[in-house]
């Protein structure tokens, strides 16, 4: 299965969600995204799943293409297309209490300081930079 991240980043930070207990690496903080479903190209599952866990509306053009990259997700290796969006100005995103408990603004570094990240999210920041994230 494909999957899709997302760094949703507003200045210096960027959002981050603490998964539902009741999803695959529940209580962990992790990006927005999620699977790519059959019929779907991943850009546009991307759109989806930022509406769906946020209530953001964005189109395809907004979205930075961060390239595909090869993780450790739950004990299996996944591909994963990441994009970054850079927000002009503040959002509260309304979250699905089935996708997430709470959101957080993170620099990078109060984001990799948490003992809980999902699997991957260390590694994939590793590879793209700070730079690359938020600049």
């Amino acid at each position: 299965m494909k999957f899709v991240a997302c760094f949703i980043v507003f200045g210096n930070k960027i959002l981050t969600l603490k998964r539902s207990a009741n999803e695959v690496e529940g209580g962990r903080y992790g990006l927005v995204g999620g699977g790519v479903d059959q019929v779907e190209q991943p850009l546009d599952a991307m759109v989806r799943e930022i509406f769906e866990e946020t209530k953001l509306v964005i189109n395809t053009t907004e979205l930075f293409d961060l390239g595909n990259h090869k993780l450790a997700f739950n004990g299996v290796e996944v591909e994963s297309n990441c994009y970054k969006i850079r927000l002009d100005n503040p959002f509260e995103p309304e979250l699905d209490s089935n996708e997430a408990e709470f959101c957080e603004w993170l620099t990078i570094e109060e984001l990799l300081a948490k003992k809980n990240l999902v699997s991957g999210l260390s590694e994939l920041i590793e590879i793209l930079g700070k730079d690359q994230i938020t600049g």
